[in-house]
């Protein structure tokens, strides 16, 4: 995503990055190549034989051009928006739930435990950013034809990273085999279906949070508070596919596109006639090809703005900033998990493993001694 200063408009205006004058550079070396052509076509037949001298049906087409383009690039607008509140749930969900599952969860007394509850917890963080590193790829590889294979390898792009174990990798292996299985049982295309990848996940992420209950170290309200966290992942990834699935309606996008191509390339014709100056003839070649490159610009740009964040997890300049978030993620499960030990309570807890280790110690200490010295002497008998 292009991060830029509003107030300095002349920067703006000359940086390149970004920029969509890069897209539809071609239709607009078009449009000026007919300008000129048309130029020299009003210079030849002269102002009694032109072919057109009236814009006035090119202004009404116009009009309506500007409307119908305007109203494509508010909805590919709104579909770049709802990704990026789709994204920002994701954010939440996995900082809310690994707040929830350091905070809420009880400190052993045990260190054996505390240790067991560390290692649970360490899982927890990475099904955390393995599930959503699993949804970012899967909406940025989606396909909605079968076979539903995204093509990143679950290897490379999870379990060397560290996100994914290779049990818990081969346990999806297993299941997406199932799916495939049952796929073929009701006459659907065969091959990979890695489609609901990130729900196999979610799925092993909510048995590790259920762990924390089943040993008494979480209750049942927080229970359901972590699963609601868990539901939105889902949701959003959901919302998320749909944004990746839903392309806009062909009609209205080949209409679109046959005006567009219609009015940009044959504006200039009767332009060349309003612009042209006998006396002056080189005036009409550059009035004419400037305008019709301006023309050309605004209406193909705003049309391939409109296709660029019409799927905005992509990688291309202005999509969202997916790669960023992630990290931020990363950075705050972290941060949330090493805050764990920091706390008062843990402190206390810690100080209190002390105490039963020093006293368990004495004990021991004690028996020691009293096995060393031996069974008591008993009276002997006269």
């Amino acid at each position: 995503m292009i991060t830029y200063d509003p107030n300095n408009i002349l920067r703006i205006i000359c940086r390149m990055e970004g920029s969509i004058l890069l897209a539809v550079w071609p239709e607009m070396l078009l449009a000026c190549t007919i300008a000129i052509g048309s130029c020299f076509l009003r210079q030849w037949q002269g102002e009694d034989e032109y072919i057109i001298t009236d814009i006035k049906g090119h202004a009404t087409l116009g009009t309506t051009l500007a409307f119908l383009n305007v109203f494509r690039s508010n909805l590919s607008y709104g579909r770049y928006w709802d990704g990026r509140g789709q994204l920002g749930f994701l954010v939440r969900s996995g900082r809310e739930l690994m707040r929830t599952c350091v905070t809420y969860t009880r400190i052993p007394e045990d260190r054996a435990e505390e240790e067991e509850l560390a290692s649970c917890l360490n899982d927890i963080k990475r099904l955390v950013n393995c599930l959503h590193h699993s949804i970012v790829l899967a909406v940025q590889n989606y396909d909605d034809h079968p076979p539903f294979d995204p093509p990143y390898d679950i290897e490379l792009h999870l379990v060397s990273k560290g996100w994914l174990r290779t049990d818990e990798k081969n346990a999806i292996e297993k299941a997406e085999g199932e799916r495939r299985d049952s796929s073929k049982a009701y006459g659907e295309p065969g091959g990979p279906d890695n489609k609901g990848r990130p729900a196999l996940i979610a799925c092993l992420l909510s048995q590790k949070v259920y762990w924390l209950y089943h040993k008494g170290w979480m209750s049942s309200a927080v229970l359901k508070k972590c699963d609601t966290q868990i539901s939105t992942y889902v949701g959003a990834w959901m919302a998320m596919e749909k944004i990746c699935g839903t392309p806009m309606v062909f009609p209205y996008t080949q209409m679109l596109a046959i005006f567009m191509m219609l009015f940009v390339f044959t504006f200039p014709i009767p332009l060349a006639h309003v612009f042209w100056n006998e006396d002056v003839p080189v005036n009409g070649f550059v009035i004419n090809t400037f305008i019709a490159g301006l023309v050309a610009f605004a209406f193909f740009g705003m049309n391939a703005v409109g296709v660029e964040i019409e799927n905005p997890f992509g990688e291309d300049a202005n999509d969202l900033p997916v790669e960023q978030m992630m990290k931020r993620v990363e950075k705050d499960t972290a941060s949330l998990l090493e805050l764990r030990t920091a706390s008062d309570q843990h402190a206390a807890m810690e100080s209190y493993r002390e105490k039963l280790l020093a006293a368990e110690a004495e004990r021991a200490a004690a028996e020691k001694r009293r096995l060393a010295g031996g069974p008591p002497k008993t009276p002997a008998r006269r």
